[in-house]
């Protein structure tokens, strides 16, 4: 998976391999609340794992690619 922030549009767009036959679009279709978790780690030694946890209304655009629109809050 990959994720774009849009400041534009004040969305994140998240996409990734056969993005279409996932549960996710089936998921968002019947229930547009969503939640998407981002983390790496920092560091191996020590170990620091850091993230963050984005939530809002998902959707999925019409467009030529397959993905999912997260609305966060208005700025």
């Amino acid at each position: 998976m990959g994720f774009y922030v849009n400041d534009e549009l004040n969305t994140v767009d998240v996409w990734g391999q056969r993005m279409g036959r996932t549960k996710k679009l089936a998921n968002v279709a019947s229930h547009p609340q969503v939640a998407l978790v981002i983390d790496d780690l920092a560091s191996v030694t020590p170990w620091i794992a850091r993230g963050i946890e984005i939530r809002g209304l998902g959707r999925t655009p019409q467009g030529p690619s397959i993905h999912l629109r997260l609305t966060t809050a208005e700025r």
